[in-house]
């Protein structure tokens, strides 16, 4: 699948924007007037969005990002997408910390010691055989206090990042991403690789209660499949997620 390549367009770090506030770099960098490689970042955002919908809370000193990726004539599987965007943020992360503390939470949280330190919104549109899509990276990366009102934050660092620090964060993101984005069209098979992810997922062994077939069930985390689902087992029943719903819940 390496012909692909021809047809994707990747990030370019070169062509980075700085916005000192936007509402979201999501949003913004939806305008046609960005080209696709395009990557955004700001000091603030004003109306920062999560998944489902959610808005994103930042914690003092954040790495918020947002880039235009776009292709051609092909689909991709979405939920592999998904998590292979989620281990390119775990490594970026994992990079910085010079150990391996961070673990993707399926299908792309990341968690650090058991709370959410990054979060990301993929936002994909179409025109024909035309592709286009918005990869949202929200980092937490430092701050003096965690609202009580938010007991599953946390942040990367426990001080504050300097500019080259932060310079260096998201130049090994956009790597990380551009690594991952290859590797998705590189391959036919993705089983190998889906096997090594699983090692270290959050969700590995663990039990979660979530809804199936609209009924509430306390299920076993069992792995992923090549494509990126969540297979998971309760009682007589397999299960496979495509997406996490609504009410999804770790024991």
């Amino acid at each position: 699948m390496s012909h692909l390549k021809s047809k994707f367009q990747f990030l370019d770090a070169k062509n980075h924007i700085y916005l000192q506030e936007v509402t979201s770099t999501n949003t913004v960098l939806k305008d046609e007037k960005y080209p696709a490689g395009t990557c955004m970042t700001a000091a603030t955002q004003t109306a920062g969005r999560g998944r489902k919908n959610h808005n994103w809370e930042h914690l003092g000193q954040n790495l918020t990002f947002s880039g235009k990726i776009s292709w051609q004539g092909f689909s991709l599987e979405l939920p592999l997408f998904s998590l292979y965007m989620g281990e390119a943020v775990r490594n970026a992360c994992n990079k910085f910390l010079g150990k391996e503390l961070c673990q993707v939470k399926w299908p792309n949280d990341v968690y650090c010691n058991h709370k959410k330190i990054a979060g990301i919104l993929l936002e994909t549109s179409t025109n024909g055989e035309k592709y286009s899509c918005i990869i949202g990276v929200g980092i937490n990366l430092y701050s003096e206090h965690i609202p009580n009102d938010l007991p599953q934050a946390a942040c990367l660092s426990n001080t504050a990042l300097d500019a080259s620090q932060k310079e260096r964060l998201l130049a090994s993101l956009v790597e990380q991403i551009n690594s991952f984005l290859a590797l998705l069209l590189d391959k036919e098979d993705h089983s190998h690789t889906i096997s090594r992810l699983y090692k270290h997922s959050y969700l590995k062994n663990k039990e979660v209660i979530t809804t199936c077939n609209g009924e509430t069930v306390r299920a076993k985390v069992n792995g992923y499949t090549p494509q990126g689902f969540l297979q998971i087992s309760a009682a007589n029943s397999s299960y496979e997620l495509m997406d996490s719903p609504e009410k999804f819940e770790v024991c």
